[in-house]
């Protein structure tokens, strides 16, 4: 949902691409966190492969709160000409069958464990954030989000069965 390595990209001391990254001892100490934190249950997205890893990345759908604005205006459009929604949504395929089963924002919220309280209008912040290349920021931004929906999914009605599983498979 929230990646490293565009942030990390943009970071000052820890280089400019994956293959050209400095060594860990030069990093900031917040993008050292990041990057131990970042990887886990929380920021990951269970959605097709279009739409997810294999889709136009923009850098934009490297943050869960651009994503989810875009996924937002897909719905405010729905219904519209098809034109309009390309305009407005660059990140979803208006055919896509996994957004024809969702049938409402709220919808996609529930299922993904995001409470949009704010989301919306976090993500114009973010975008500017990103513009900015503003790291140590956009790292804040990303764990608070991770947080959240790990709040979430820890409240769920799934969590004992996730337990459970994570037991079984020696994770815990």
């Amino acid at each position: 949902m929230n990646s490293f390595n565009t942030i990390a990209n943009f970071t000052t001391n820890a280089g400019k691409s994956i293959a050209k990254r400095t060594p860990l001892e030069e990093w900031p100490e917040y993008l050292k966190d990041y990057r131990i934190r970042y990887h886990c249950l929380a920021n990951f997205w269970i959605l097709p492969m279009d739409i997810g890893r294999t889709s136009r990345k923009l850098n934009k759908y490297d943050s869960m709160c651009l994503f989810v604005k875009d996924v937002n205006s897909y719905y405010e459009y729905k219904g519209r000409s098809s034109e309009n929604i390309k305009e407005a949504v660059t990140c979803i395929n208006n055919d896509s069958e996994y957004f024809k089963r969702i049938e409402s924002m709220k919808h996609f919220c529930d299922i993904h464990f995001i409470s949009d309280v704010g989301i919306i209008e976090k993500a114009a912040i973010e975008q500017k954030q990103y513009e900015e290349r503003c790291s140590e920021i956009l790292v804040s931004s990303a764990l608070e989000m991770i947080e959240r929906r790990a709040t979430e999914i820890s409240n769920s009605k799934y969590s004992y069965e996730l337990r459970e599983y994570f037991h079984k498979m020696n994770l815990l």
